[in-house]
């Protein structure tokens, strides 16, 4: 029995997610109707609920996900168009458009957000402005891999040559080991 068992089965939680300001977010397995798919539970330093932020119903295999910013709210996302913006209590602030399945939401260092999905990322205030959508790699390639390398930028790592690039704060390539002719040196 584990210390959530009171709001989700121990066999109904896919992942537990330990954020910065020490909440904990237990992110539930798929599920087809809120029956069966409970959302991502918040809970305070002490294991106390806080909110349900959000569901895991979309789509079969969807895999919710939860980040907490550095200003303290929450971000939830899945394979769904939309990324979920929430306070740092769990109350629902908006719901951003990123066009495409989202795959992973990083913060950067400068406080902007960044989005992949396939073969894109977006870049974004951290209001939620889009500033940049970035195509890093050709259809069918995908992006496998993405973080920020401090003093360096965004890294990128797509295809199934796994080619690496690096891009600027603001989207702009710098490195590609597949065409580093036309970008500059680091």
């Amino acid at each position: 029995m584990n210390k959530f068992s009171h709001y989700i089965s121990e066999d109904n939680i896919r992942r537990i997610v330990f954020l910065k300001s020490g909440k904990t977010a237990v992110i539930p397995k798929n599920g087809r109707n809120e029956e069966e798919a409970p959302g991502i539970l918040l809970f305070d330093n002490s294991l106390n609920l806080l909110a349900i932020l959000d569901r895991n119903e979309l789509f079969d295999g969807a895999r919710l996900n939860v980040i907490e910013l550095s200003d303290g709210r929450i971000l939830t996302y899945g394979r769904s168009y939309y990324i979920k913006l929430w306070t740092s209590s769990g109350e629902f602030i908006e719901k951003w458009n990123n066009h495409f399945f989202v795959r992973k939401v990083f913060q950067l260092s400068t406080g902007r957000i960044v989005s992949v999905s396939g073969s894109y990322f977006i870049i974004r205030e951290a209001t939620g402005t889009e500033i940049k959508l970035v195509e890093a790699t050709e259809y069918p390639d995908f992006i496998k891999e993405s973080f920020e390398e401090p003093n360096i930028g965004i890294v990128t790592v797509a295809g199934i040559n796994n080619k690496k690039e690096i891009w600027d704060l603001e989207g702009n390539l710098k490195f590609s080991t597949f065409s580093s002719a036309s970008c500059e040196k680091i």
